[in-house]
């Protein structure tokens, strides 16, 4: 898959053209989930017991052997109809950088659920907080026909990320539910469909390995010649968000090219956005002179998949791009 991206936006670009260009809104809500995860376990603080990110859940059987759920797209992020304790559909985003499953307020309040306070030490790129979230456990979450139960799940205000995605998100569904099965997402034809046809082995090109040590998927990825580890993140609409220190080995390479705006649990983030004068290449994926913005973990989101097909077996720790045809016999 090779893409050529469009012209530079040149350095003094109104601010609504470059956030149309590159904006990163669900990238930042995940940000703020994976730090829930990787920061360090609290203490109990009074009877307030530390939020559990790493809660995983039990996947059911899938009816036939596969489901198909037709997704819808919001402005770039495809969300799936989920029913939470038989209530919905609520519209949840698929996200691979998010470590824990969060319902908005209005999902938790429609759906019934129990939530309780926990201790939580959330790092965003506004800053890092020790605050008390809501937790709750979902007794079943069904993606289509598709169960999933014993779901831990952050309960959080997803309005300001609704306003800027222009439609409802009602949840986020993370690491917990997508490590399970198998998931082909095809961005083309808006479906995603959940089966258990393992992929083969990983050949460096449309079949890759992931490492899934840190909870999230992390993939080799080549920037301009030098190999970096980057997080792949289907909550990201920008092609590629550079670490800062990552931004400084590349410097060189980098030349201004306007700022994005980017919705966080906390407020709006701003960013440099930069053009690269050079590639960036991911197996099949290459993606020429792309803009990409400075930001908080190097992270491969969905500009770099757009118009294809992506397939997650993390079960096997692989993923293919657009993978017809590289599916194993064994299931």
């Amino acid at each position: 898959m090779r893409r050529t991206m469009p012209p530079a936006v040149p350095a003094n670009v109104p601010a609504n053209v470059s956030t149309n260009v590159l904006a990163t809104v669900s990238t930042n809500v995940l940000a703020t989930v994976l730090a829930i995860l990787l920061a360090a376990p609290l203490a109990a603080c009074g009877t307030t017991r530390p939020f559990d990110a790493r809660r995983d859940s039990t996947p059911g059987d899938l009816p036939g052997g596969a489901v198909e759920v037709a997704a819808v797209d919001a402005s770039g992020i495809l969300l799936v109809p989920v029913l939470v304790d038989g209530k919905g559909p609520f519209w949840f985003a698929l996200d691979t950088g998010a470590s824990t499953v969060v319902v908005s307020q209005s999902c938790a309040e429609s759906a019934g659920l129990r939530t309780e306070e926990r201790k939580a030490d959330i790092l965003t790129e506004i800053g890092r907080s020790i605050r008390t979230v809501d937790q709750t456990t979902i007794r079943e979450i069904r993606v289509g026909p598709a169960p999933f139960k014993r779901v831990g799940a952050l309960v959080a205000d997803l309005t300001d990320l609704s306003r800027a995605i222009g439609r409802t998100l009602d949840g986020i569904l993370g690491m917990p539910v997508l490590r399970h099965h198998v998931w082909t997402i095809d961005h083309g034809d808006h479906v995603v469909t959940i089966h258990s046809e393992h992929l083969g082995e990983p050949d460096g090109l449309r079949v890759l390995a992931v490492d899934l040590r840190e909870e999230v998927p992390m993939l080799p990825v080549t920037v301009a010649g030098r190999r970096v580890a980057a997080m792949l993140d289907t909550g990201q609409r920008a092609p590629l968000a550079l670490d800062g220190e990552e931004a400084r080995h590349l410097a060189p390479r980098l030349s201004p090219a306007g700022r994005s705006y980017g919705q966080v649990l906390d407020g709006t983030v701003e960013r440099d956005v930069m053009r690269l004068d050079g590639d960036v290449v991911a197996g099949a994926i290459r993606l020429e002179r792309p803009l990409v913005v400075i930001a908080r973990g190097t992270r491969l989101g969905l500009g770099a998949l757009e118009g294809g097909r992506l397939t997650l077996d993390f079960p096997r720790g692989r993923i293919a791009v657009d993978p017809e045809s590289v599916f194993s016999e064994a299931k």
